[in-house]
């Protein structure tokens, strides 16, 4: 078994390309800080890191465009249900809940966006970071892991 949240058992500059697929979201922010940098330790030079994740932007751009289109109609003829389902969606099954000794289950604790994840690269040390479209990757045959058209985003060691 191995703890994602300690060192690698790998030595320096070995690994050629890393996919993490739907898995920084569910690390506290400075765990996933620390995890990228040891990606970056254990990448060859010119290894990729290839991350994906929930896009916030795309989720909280959905919520605005239901408020817009609430607040587009007259006041008395307006519906919450949509907006309350949108924010209890996050609240529910996306968000971090807190029992006894912390999080339980499978919760995100961290929302990502294109600034944030960009800057988590280029923070811990990778250059040609960038967005990329779904089965868009510098790893070969990435389609053969690849799930999830999310927010995607690549750096090189």
């Amino acid at each position: 078994m191995l703890n994602l949240l300690g060192p690698r058992p790998y030595s320096d500059r070995i690994v050629d390309a890393i996919y993490a697929g739907e898995l920084w979201e569910h690390l506290e922010r400075d765990a996933a800080s620390r995890l990228t940098r040891e990606c970056l330790r254990v990448l060859k030079p010119g290894g990729v890191l290839r991350i994906c994740v929930p896009d916030g932007e795309a989720f909280w751009r959905e919520y605005l465009r239901k408020l817009d289109e609430q607040l587009a109609r007259p006041p008395l003829e307006r519906e919450a249900c949509s907006l309350d389902d949108h924010v209890r969606m996050y609240f529910r099954d996306i968000c971090t809940r807190r029992r006894l000794l912390g999080s339980m289950g499978h919760f995100h604790k961290w929302q990502y966006d294109e600034v944030q994840l960009t800057a988590l690269f280029s923070d811990s040390g990778f250059r040609e970071v960038r967005r990329h479209a779904f089965h868009d990757s510098r790893i070969p045959d990435i389609e053969q892991v690849e799930r999830s058209d999310f927010l995607i985003v690549e750096g090189v060691r």
